[in-house]
């Protein structure tokens, strides 16, 4: 990779800095989903009014190191997770 992208990569890391202390972090459950067809060819995310599935997306079509034209991987996120799972822990409390 080139160093003029690390540089902005890092840049743009260093505006989330600031505000990471004022963030809480929850645990969440990921699910990968592998398909042998593809899906959808929606190419953002797709968030729910489910109180479970917070958010899920075709990440073969949102995110290129996952690209593929044709099969699919779902991924859903699932937060907060339950208890049981260790939703009850706090991962980043607030400052």
């Amino acid at each position: 990779m080139h160093l003029l992208s690390h540089r902005k990569r890092f840049r743009r890391a260093e505006k989330w800095t600031s505000v990471s202390p004022l963030l809480e972090g929850i645990p969440v459950i990921n699910i990968h989903l592998w398909f042998d067809r593809k899906l959808t060819s929606v190419d953002h995310l797709c968030f729910s009014r489910s109180p479970l599935l917070s958010v899920y997306a075709d990440m073969s079509t949102t995110c290129k190191e996952y690209h593929d034209t044709e099969k699919s991987m779902l991924e859903l996120v699932f937060a907060p997770c339950s208890p049981l799972a260790g939703g009850g822990a706090t991962l980043n409390p607030k400052s």
